[in-house]
């Protein structure tokens, strides 16, 4: 009798989700506001669902997430359901606190900028630990390209090689890396990490001064260690409080790969 209540009420509470899935799907027009608006009110409510449609995209988000609660304690969404309706996929996630540091930072402290730096710099430790079990060094989560508006035709992969990843990096331009930067060598032998890869203010939330969570993990992959380090720092657009944070969660060990990615 048990099993059959237990079952009854599994199968209700999959009807209600997804009933709230169709509902949702009637909000799509607001996009990625509403996943700020949605993700980022304070509400009291545990849980709050994430359309990412089907196939590729909705895969290496739902995988990376699982990566990184698997891998890391750190304050990222946590998938507590898969619900289909109507041909789409939806992540039920965990929501976190916290408002956008885009949108905040100016009301923070220098000393708020320098812990919510130090509290990055924790995280990113972490995330480099999980093991990449792909046969390749750069690519997605799920062994296959990686998505980043950073580099030409914003999907490349997989690669074995920095050599091969450079290639396709300066594959736009007329020359290799030797004519482009004749004055100095450049390493091509760094590690993979498993990184984030889209650190920008928009995906970082802030609260009472401290790091409260980093979302949106689409574009996470197997890179280069500095490239988590050089992305973040091409997306501050040159303002000075987010550069302050990169540098101080980040160090300066790689400021030539940074040149070397601004001139890319």
């Amino acid at each position: 009798m048990g099993g059959s209540n237990s079952l009854s009420l599994d199968m209700a509470l999959r009807i209600t989700l997804g009933a709230w899935a169709n509902l949702l799907t009637s909000y799509m027009a607001w996009g990625k506001a509403l996943r700020d608006i949605v993700g980022t009110m304070g509400s009291t409510d545990p849980f709050w669902f994430g359309r990412q449609g089907v196939g590729s995209p909705f895969t290496k988000r739902n995988h990376a997430l699982r990566l990184v609660e698997q891998y890391t304690s750190i304050p990222a969404p946590r998938v507590a359901d898969v619900v289909e309706n109507l041909g789409k996929m939806y992540l039920i996630m965990t929501r976190l606190h916290g408002q956008l540091l885009a949108v905040v930072w100016h009301l923070m402290s220098y000393a708020e900028w320098s812990q919510l730096a130090d509290d990055l710099k924790a995280c990113i430790a972490q995330v480099q630990k999980t093991p990449n079990n792909m046969p390749y060094e750069f690519g997605n989560t799920i062994g296959g390209p990686y998505i980043d508006h950073r580099i030409p035709d914003g999907s490349a992969g997989l690669f074995n090689s920095e050599s091969e990843f450079y290639a396709h990096l300066t594959s736009h331009l007329s020359g290799t890396l030797a004519t482009i930067f004749p004055e100095r060598s450049i390493c091509l032998d760094h590690h993979s990490h498993f990184t984030h890869s889209d650190l920008h203010p928009l995906n970082l939330l802030a609260d009472r001064g401290r790091l409260s969570g980093i979302v949106d993990w689409e574009c996470a992959s197997a890179m280069a260690e500095y490239w988590e380090f050089t992305k973040a720092m091409y997306g501050t657009r040159a303002r000075g409080v987010f550069e302050h944070i990169f540098y101080r969660a980040f160090g300066r060990e790689y400021e030539y790969e940074l040149e070397v990615g601004r001139k890319l």
